[in-house]
C-alpha cells in the first residue's frame, strides 16, 4: 500500500487543532499533500529568452496556444512555450500591441493608435481590420485595450471611445457598441469581460463599471461603493472566476456575485495601486498588484475573499498574468516570465446541496519551509469536510468518482461559509524536492451526488518545489 511521510496536520476550522497521522519515523507535514497551487518564489522566474526584454502588454492562452503581445510583434507557441515564434510585422507605424485575441485560429491583434489587426496564419500574415471603426476624439477609436467574444461578435475596448461590435462572420464592420460612456465620463475603456452571459466594462474614474446582458439596449453602470460611485477610483481589470466578480481598482479588489451591486471591498492596505492582473490555475486565484515602485504576487484560494502575499519583484510592472496548465506566465516591462506552478487540476469533482462543487485551494506556497493552509470552500456549511491525500490518483474514468488512492485522510469541521482549512507544514529538506502528491475534498451531504452521502472536489496533482 502506498503510504505518505509521517506528517503533521493542523486544522483551523472552528478552532485550531493539530492531528498527527504516524506514517514514518520522522514527522513531516500532510501540507506536502493537497495544495491547490504551488505558488511561485521569484528565483523560479525564468525570462522567456525568445521574446525581448522589453514592453510585453499582454499574454493570452487560448484554443493550446500561448499568445503575447509585445512593441512591434506578436509572439506565438504551439507547443506549451518550448518553441516561439515572431510575428511579421503588423504595419509600420505600430510600437504597442495592448491586446491579442485568438479566436477559432484567426489571431487579432489590437493597437497603440493603428488600430485591429487580423491574422489566419498566427501572424505569418497581416491583414488590417478597421471597417467601420470610427468616430473616436482624435482617432481614440484606434487606441485598443482589450477584446472579449459574445457570440458570433468580436468587441473591442478602446481608450477614449467606448466599446466596438463586429460580426465574425465577415459581414459588415465595427459599429459603437454602446452610447452610455460618454456621458457617464468613461470612454477609455481599460478591459471588457465576459462571464456567462454577462459581460462587464471597465472604464472611466468615478468607481464605477458597467455591464450589459444579451438583449440588453445598452450598457447599465454599476457603482462600487456602498452608497453609489467613488470619484477617483479606476477600474483597471476584471475577472470571473465562474461564480464571483472581481473588479480590481486603485483602491484594491471589490467583488460581486452578480457583476452587480452589491459590491464588497479587499484591499491590500496599500494604495493607490497602479494596476493588477488575475489568472485562476487549478481553482486558485493569482494576482499581481503592481504599486509604485514593486509589484507584489498574491493568492486567494476563496475566490478573492482573502489574499496570501507570498513574493514582491522590486522594480517589475506586471501588465498581465496567464497560466497554461503547470506554466504560469507573467507579462512585464522587461519581458514575458514564466515560473511553475507545480499543481494541476484534474477531474470535476460532484455538487452537494444546491448544485455547489466543492473546490480545493490554499493561500500560498507549496516550496520548502512554507506553511501555508490547505481550504475547501463551497461546501455544504456546518458540515464534515474529510481531506483525502496519496501519492497516486485512481485513474477512474466519470465527474463523480474517488479520484485519488488515499493514504492519509483527516476530518475538519466546515464552518458556516461553507469553508474548511488545515494548516500545512511543507519541511526544509531538499530529498522533499519533486515529490509529486494527489488530493481530493469530500463534504458529508445528504445531497451529495456521490451516493447521496457526499459531495466531491476536483483531484489536484501537486509537485513539492524548491
Amino acid at each position: 500500500m502506498n503510504r505518505l511521510p509521517r506528517a503533521l496536520v493542523s486544522r483551523e476550522s472552528p478552532n485550531e487543532q493539530s492531528t498527527v497521522l504516524c506514517r514514518r519515523r520522522r514527522l513531516v507535514p500532510i501540507a506536502l499533500a493537497a495544495l491547490a497551487f504551488a505558488a511561485p518564489v521569484a528565483a523560479q522566474w525564468s525570462r522567456v529568452d525568445a521574446i525581448p526584454a522589453g514592453n510585453v502588454f499582454c499574454v493570452v492562452v487560448q484554443e493550446g496556444v500561448v499568445v503575447a503581445g509585445a512593441e512591434t510583434a506578436v509572439f506565438v507557441s504551439t507547443d506549451h512555450g518550448t518553441t516561439w515564434r515572431r510575428s511579421a510585422p503588423l504595419a509600420p507605424a505600430v510600437t504597442s500591441i495592448q491586446a491579442v485575441r485568438l479566436h477559432q485560429g484567426r489571431l487579432f491583434a489590437g493597437t497603440f493608435g493603428q488600430g485591429v489587426f487580423v491574422s489566419d496564419d498566427l501572424g505569418a500574415t497581416w491583414n488590417a481590420f478597421n471597417q467601420g471603426l470610427t468616430g473616436g476624439l482624435f482617432d481614440s477609436q484606434l487606441v485598443i485595450s482589450s477584446f472579449e467574444v459574445d457570440g458570433g461578435n468580436l468587441l473591442a475596448g478602446t481608450l477614449g471611445a467606448g466599446v466596438y461590435a463586429r460580426s465574425l462572420a465577415g459581414v459588415g464592420g465595427w459599429a459603437h457598441f454602446g452610447e452610455v460612456f460618454e456621458p457617464e465620463q468613461a470612454s477609455n475603456i481599460n478591459t471588457l469581460l465576459l462571464g456567462g452571459t454577462r459581460l462587464l466594462a471597465a472604464g472611466g474614474s468615478n468607481g464605477t463599471v458597467f455591464r450589459r446582458d444579451r438583449g440588453d439596449a445598452d450598457w447599465t453602470p454599476s457603482a462600487l461603493g456602498p452608497h453609489g460611485a467613488l470619484p477617483g477610483v479606476q477600474t483597471h481589470s476584471l475577472f470571473w472566476t465562474g461564480s464571483r466578480w472581481l473588479a480590481g481598482t486603485s483602491s484594491g479588489v471589490f467583488l460581486s456575485a452578480s457583476g452587480q451591486e452589491p459590491w464588497s471591498l479587499w484591499s491590500p492596505g496599500v494604495v493607490p495601486l497602479r494596476s493588477s492582473a488575475f489568472t485562476m490555475p487549478a481553482r486558485t486565484l493569482l494576482a499581481a498588484f503592481d504599486l509604485p515602485m514593486e509589484a507584489l504576487i498574491a493568492s486567494s484560494p476563496d475566490e478573492g475573499v482573502s489574499w496570501h502575499f507570498f513574493e514582491h519583484q522590486p522594480g517589475v510592472f506586471v501588465f498581465a498574468l496567464a497560466a497554461d496548465g503547470s506554466d504560469l506566465y507573467a507579462a512585464r516591462g522587461d519581458g514575458l516570465w514564466r515560473t511553475q506552478s507545480n499543481v494541476e487540476a484534474f477531474g470535476t469533482g460532484c455538487p452537494g446541496a444546491g448544485g455547489s462543487v466543492p473546490q480545493l485551494g490554499s493561500d500560498g506556497p507549496l516550496v520548502l519551509g512554507s506553511n501555508p493552509h490547505l481550504q475547501l470552500t463551497r461546501a455544504l456549511p456546518n458540515a464534515t469536510a474529510l481531506f483525502a491525500l496519496g501519492l497516486t490518483p485512481t485513474g477512474l474514468p466519470g465527474d463523480c468518482v474517488p479520484l485519488i488512492n488515499p493514504a492519509a485522510t483527516l476530518l475538519v469541521p466546515v464552518d458556516t461559509t461553507g469553508a474548511a482549512s488545515m494548516n500545512l507544514r511543507v519541511p526544509n529538506a531538499v530529498a522533499f524536492v519533486g515529490l509529486e502528491l494527489f488530493g481530493q475534498g469530500a463534504v458529508l451531504d445528504p445531497a451529495g451526488g456521490f451516493f447521496g452521502l457526499v459531495s466531491l472536489s476536483q483531484g489536484l496533482r501537486l509537485v513539492v518545489g524548491p
